[in-house]
């Protein structure tokens, strides 16, 4: 672009070039009508002039060349027929032109915008230009050489002569698309913000936000209210303690003290909230820190665990059942053998019986014959009668058929004792129980699985401390580990050979500990992290749900306070650690049993 460009607008050459490039700055610096006023103005004001082609000249019009196209609005002046007479850089760039001084003699016909573009913008300059009127900031499309519309934010207005006609137009447009498509993006972000916060607001899960200062609630949303039975305006004057009693400010903040510190971003809780009737119930927190109001506060997301909590017991008690049912051919077989010679017995008793009663009758008989019998008659009789009844060999076998028929008693009715205690859901309350006693009736209820396939060796320390939890679930622990271990024997060895369980327990560090240790195949290390995951198996569809480890992992370290571990050589055996403490914590499932004391009765337990 040149200044000639500009002197086309009144048909004459302007050579006072520091005036035009004056009132191009004013374009940009002070609005386009008040640059129009300062171009008439510097008509007025003209002298004598250089030639238009003196070096004087020259370097001031590169010097105004080099300001316009600095400029990086797009810059653009046109006749009063819409031609273009000039326009700088930026405007170029945008009408696809390597240089400004191509635009000279073309329309908006000539260029990339559309057929209705150029339409629109030439009735616009007519606009300007027969009304006289300024257009500022006029939002339009326009579209450019590689097809993309642009939103540009345009300002327009007429250029008039010394007689007060209008001889063109000029303009000034800046490319506000990446502005209005991060207010759009801001607008977007503000409605789904509002929407978020409303669906958070309306959620049936709790949401707690209360103060890092002084820990009271700032905010609450509609489930905590639905939860807590307080209102709004109540829960923002208590704080997190009011809904644990069994809590005090020095605990809670100790409990959350690696959020305080920013030693983890976020913390998971299971606790139990207590309701303004005094119910309480099992609940998952979630905490993190954040801002909120310009206040810091912490943000406590609660769910509640107690329909969760009932599932997995349910859970547990399918797969104590699914265990039974597993075990029931073997149980059944070990029930047998007891009864088959209890049978066996009450038949000898009966036969043993009748040679009674008849040993009885014939001493009746001798004893009514008495007077007429001398004592060597007699004593001939009762030996005649202890021959016939085989009373020597039956004096001598009876004490022993009733010795083994209590023994065959006694082993049906350990056998019935421990699945009763193993699948009977009973009370839901804590109580103190024997590890020792648990491994022996789990022994006991599974020896049909372990016997053809591996020898269980048990070293069971004596005395241990009573341990406090749910024996009925620990039961299901320990028979899970001992199955577990009899189906790695059996894949290692198969029909070869018997492997070797063995089973200890001590005391250590104020609890218990149970070990059981196989000679199997071990698990590969590649999913050894994975053993306690839910629904993660590695036998086959139909052998089993991948729920065993996990509900055992969950027994023993949620509700009971201790630790499950595992330690493997592959190709070399497995063994399973369980340390207890004597006095675990007091989780109390609040669970109902799947299983009702009449079911047990019908199955016969």
């Amino acid at each position: 672009m040149n200044a000639s460009g500009l002197g086309q607008l009144s048909g004459e050459s302007f050579s006072d070039s520091h005036v035009i490039a004056w009132a191009l700055g004013a374009v940009v610096a002070v609005g386009l009508d008040r640059a129009v006023r300062y171009l008439r103005e510097s008509r007025q004001r003209k002298t004598e002039r250089k030639p238009i082609d003196s070096p004087a000249n020259l370097s001031t019009q590169q010097l105004l060349d080099t300001i316009v196209n600095s400029i990086p609005s797009s810059v653009f002046w046109k006749d009063r027929d819409s031609v273009y007479l000039g326009c700088n850089q930026a405007f170029a760039d945008a009408a696809g032109l390597a240089d400004p001084a191509q635009i000279v003699g073309l329309t908006d016909f000539d260029l990339p915008w559309s057929k209705e573009e150029a339409e629109f913008y030439r009735q616009c300059d007519r606009d300007v230009m027969e009304r006289r009127q300024v257009i500022l900031n006029l939002e339009e499309p326009q579209t450019r050489p590689g097809g993309q519309v642009e939103v540009l934010l345009t300002s327009k207005t007429p250029l008039t002569s010394e007689d007060d006609d209008v001889i063109g137009i000029v303009g000034i447009f800046s490319d506000i698309t990446e502005m209005r498509q991060a207010q759009a993006q801001r607008d977007r972000l503000l409605v789904e913000a509002a929407e978020l916060a409303q669906v958070i607001r309306d959620s049936p899960d709790e949401v707690f936000i209360f103060s890092r200062d002084d820990l009271r609630f700032v905010d609450v949303n509609q489930g905590a209210c639905d939860a807590t039975g307080y209102s709004v305006e109540e829960l923002r004057q208590m704080t997190p303690m009011d809904l644990r009693p069994d809590f005090d400010e020095q605990e809670y903040r100790s409990l959350i003290e690696p959020l305080a510190t920013g030693e983890v971003s976020h913390l998971e809780i299971q606790a139990t909230h207590q309701d303004r009737d005094g119910n309480t119930s099992p609940v998952k927190v979630n905490l993190h820190a954040t801002d909120y109001r310009g206040k810091a506060v912490y943000v406590a997301f609660v769910s509640d665990l107690t329909e969760v909590k009932r599932l997995e017991q349910r859970l547990v008690q399918a797969q104590k059942l699914e265990s039974i049912g597993q075990l029931s051919t073997g149980i059944a077989h070990e029930i047998n053998t007891p009864m088959q010679f209890l049978h066996n017995n009450v038949s000898y008793l009966n036969l043993c019986c009748s040679r009674l009663f008849g040993v009885v009758d014939g001493l009746r008989d001798i004893a009514l014959q008495a007077d007429s019998l001398d004592l060597a008659a007699r004593e001939q009789l009762v030996a005649d009668l202890e021959y016939k009844f085989n009373l020597d060999h039956t004096r001598r076998q009876l004490s022993q058929a009733i010795s083994d028929s209590e023994d065959g008693i006694d082993r049906t009715v350990q056998i019935l004792e421990a699945m009763k205690q193993f699948s009977h859901p009973g009370v839901r309350e804590r109580s103190g129980f024997d590890l020792n006693e648990m491994v022996q009736s789990t022994l006991t209820i599974s020896r049909h699985r372990w016997k053809d396939s591996a020898a269980v060796e048990v070293d069971l320390a004596e005395p241990l401390p009573v341990v406090q939890g749910y024996p009925a679930d620990i039961g299901q622990v320990i028979l899970n580990m001992v199955v577990n271990s009899v189906d790695a024997i059996e894949d290692r060895f198969g029909d070869s050979g018997k492997g070797l369980i063995r089973i200890s327990s001590c005391e250590d560090n104020g609890g218990v500990v149970l070990t059981v240790q196989d000679d199997g195949g071990g698990i590969d290390e590649a999913i050894l992290h994975r053993v306690f995951d839910p629904f993660f198996t590695t036998k086959e569809v139909g052998q089993g749900t991948g729920q065993g480890l996990s509900i055992c992992h969950d027994v023993v370290t949620k509700m009971h306070g201790g630790r499950l571990e595992v330690d493997t050589v592959p190709g070399d055996g497995t063994t399973f650690k369980m340390w207890l403490p004597a006095e675990s914590p007091a989780v109390e499932p609040e669970l109902e049993p799947s299983v009702t004391d009449q079911q047990l009765a019908m199955l016969g337990f």
